[in-house]
């Protein structure tokens, strides 16, 4: 029997819904995550008594899973970009209906955690300290808790460069990736 569940390796991605309502097929990483806030899924209870009630009798009401969920990041050149553009798509989808999904991936689970969020339209100011890694919190707005399902493993965004010459396919760090399948490629 395990003794726990490791969060190494654990991934962070969003995607934005196609249809109203529908799990997006795909999600895109978010690099740098530290942590991501919790869901206490508290229910309500509700006073049903009466006059005549020796002892309060109650009766269950709505479930409350919060109103936001945190998650902290490492505030680089990079992930500020990322987290730009995720405010950007947001605001200027054309549907208003159609949710941005956050994924919680752990690659020794079996299921993945998944939200409907609302991003924040900035950043917030991050505490800062002497000494330390500069981390800032964007707190997303919880529009649906929606459970555990079927992982997809969020995929590392890419994005198409275009210089003089030709088009350059980069990771998210800027990396040219062809370099590194020719470096692979030479040592074989």
């Amino acid at each position: 029997m395990a003794s726990g569940i490791a969060t190494i390796g654990t991934l962070v991605g969003y995607a934005f819904e196609e249809k109203v309502g529908v799990k997006p097929s795909d999600f895109t990483r978010l690099n740098r995550v530290n942590t991501v806030g919790g869901i206490q899924i508290d229910r309500e209870n509700i006073s049903a008594s009466a006059m005549e009630d020796r002892a309060t009798m109650y009766v269950v009401g709505r479930t409350d899973i919060g109103d936001n969920f945190p998650v902290n990041i490492n505030l680089t050149s990079v992930t500020q970009a990322e987290w730009e553009r995720v405010f950007q798509i947001y605001r200027n989808r054309e549907n208003k209906d159609l949710g941005m999904w956050l994924e919680v991936w752990n690659p020794y689970m079996d299921e993945a955690f998944y939200l409907v969020v609302v991003p924040p339209v900035e950043f917030s100011i991050p505490e800062i300290a002497q000494s330390s890694v500069l981390i800032t919190e964007i707190n997303l707005g919880v529009s649906e808790y929606v459970g555990m399902g079927k992982p997809i493993k969020p995929m590392p965004p890419f994005y198409l460069l275009m210089n003089e010459e030709d088009a350059v396919l980069t990771d998210e760090s800027g990396n040219d990736l062809f370099a590194y399948i020719e470096i692979e490629e030479e040592m074989r």
